[in-house]
This record gives structure tokens, C-alpha cells and sequence, in this order.
């Protein structure tokens, strides 16, 4: 299986798990409205401490897009 494969198996695990059980998993259902995204995305790209133990280095808008995708 390659990492790609692997990771997609592991995010449907993962998602449907979380339906099974009742956990929220889209950031809307917490009540954060779209338009927070920007400030969220902001403030996240300014947590150096988070970013530098990331294995893949990203950007604002790679923030910006996984928390649209999250929303």
C-alpha cells in the first residue's frame, strides 16, 4: 500500500468512525462560521512551536485551505 492509499484508508477510517460514535467533525457543527476562517488561518500560521514539528512545511493558505475543508 503506498502512503497516499495509507492515508486515504486511514481518513475514511477515521471519518466514519467518528459518525459512528457522534463526534463532530466538521468545524461548522461547533458553531465557527465561515467567515472566521481568515482570522483562524492568521492566527495559525504565526504558532511557530506547531509549525516547525510539522513533517510537511506549509503556508497560510495551505491553513487557510485545510481549515475550508474542515468547515
Amino acid at each position: 500500500m503506498s502512503d497516499e492509499e495509507a492515508s486515504e484508508y486511514l481518513t475514511e477510517w477515521m471519518t466514519g468512525t467518528a459518525r459512528r460514535i457522534g463526534v463532530t467533525i466538521r468545524i461548522r457543527d461547533l458553531g465557527v462560521p465561515e467567515d472566521a476562517i481568515p482570522t483562524m488561518a492568521d492566527a495559525a500560521s504565526r504558532e511557530a512551536r506547531l509549525l516547525s514539528n510539522n513533517p510537511k512545511t506549509i503556508n497560510r493558505e495551505d491553513i487557510d485551505k485545510i481549515y475550508r475543508r474542515a468547515w
